[in-house]
């Protein structure tokens, strides 16, 4: 399997219920080419707010689109999206 590069991106979710933006708070890395290139497509995860800050880049043997990590105290990848 190739190593994908991801972008990880500290981000707000909107309630899926009430719609209330500022939700939740997420860490998502995307899988992309370039950091610009993650940016749009980190929109298009469900329940997506807004960017609150960029963290890191890394590379995975993942296909998943999208993976939700901890990144304290270590890097771990908790969920799988696409």
């Amino acid at each position: 399997m190739t190593m994908k590069k991801y972008f990880n991106f500290e981000i707000y979710t909107i309630d899926p219920i009430t719609k209330t933006t500022g939700w939740d708070i997420k860490m998502v890395s995307v899988k992309a080419d370039s950091i610009e290139t993650a940016r749009k497509e980190i929109k298009d995860l469900p329940n997506f707010d807004c960017i609150i800050l960029f963290n890191f880049s890394h590379e995975e043997n993942e296909t998943a689109r999208f993976l939700f990590t901890e990144n304290y105290p270590i890097f771990k990848i908790i969920e799988r999206c696409d």
